[in-house]
């Protein structure tokens, strides 16, 4: 005997009561707990100083590899064979990022002599004329510098060039203040030794200044490698007697 279709869906169907009884239960939480089957994907936060951060730290790398790749190259090829392009590619970065840290290849050879000089100054700056007199000691102080133009006469050309003439830009600013501090080392030496102060100051241009200007002199055949040396003693006596020690 068949039961009636509603007998028959109200059997087949359990009760609510029947469904709570049965169904598996999870346990609750324990305070403090996480509840493990909620899983949540959140990104680190990065604030604004670490950020900054990261991209100060980028843009040193890539200012190193730049000046590494730049200082190589002059010193293998020479300023007028060098190419930004090649710059680039032995840094490991785009040509147009060269330009972004030396906007002309004139500023990127201004870039390696600032890092090269700034060494040198400090190095060498005078306290005192020390042993062996005025003379002496302004010799032993353009000595790294002379030693630079005998190893490499092209780029020292260019370099006094741009001292000399070039247009303005962050590094050759940079190099102009070098060689002023080295201007002001040489006449604080006149002075202390009997100079007069304003000629003190002119006779320390001339020798930087013209310094450059001889050192050049071997570059364009005008004068022998050998004899710069006893070039830079003939102006720096000049000076120092025109300065009046």
């Amino acid at each position: 005997m068949s039961l009636p279709l509603s007998a028959t869906a109200a059997s087949a169907t359990p009760s609510t009561d029947s469904m709570a009884s049965t169904a598996p239960t999870r346990p609750a939480p324990t305070p403090g707990t996480p509840d493990a089957t909620v899983v949540t994907c959140r990104r680190p936060v990065v604030s604004g100083s670490d950020q900054q951060g990261r991209r100060a730290r980028n843009k040193a790398d890539k200012q190193a590899r730049i000046l590494a790749a730049a200082e190589s190259l002059l010193g293998e090829v020479g300023y007028e064979r060098m190419t930004t392009a090649e710059v680039a590619k032995r840094a490991n970065v785009a040509a147009g990022t060269v330009f972004q840290y030396a906007p002309t290849k004139a500023e990127l050879l201004m870039m390696v002599v600032e890092h090269e000089w700034r060494d040198l100054v400090d190095d060498h700056l005078p306290d005192d004329a020390g042993d062996g007199g005025v003379r002496e000691h302004v010799l032993r102080l353009l000595e790294p510098f002379a030693q630079q133009a005998r190893d490499y006469p092209e780029n020292a050309m260019v370099v006094g060039r741009e001292v000399l003439f070039g247009a303005p830009g962050p590094y050759r600013e940079k190099v102009v203040a070098l060689v002023a501090g080295l201007e002001d080392a040489i006449a604080a030496l006149l002075v202390a030794a009997g100079g007069d102060a304003e000629r003190s100051v002119a006779a320390a241009g001339l020798i930087v200044s013209g310094g450059v200007l001889e050192l050049n002199r071997t570059r364009t055949g005008r004068a022998e490698v050998e004899s710069v040396a006893r070039r830079l003693g003939d102006l720096v006596d000049v000076a120092v007697r025109g300065a009046g020690v």
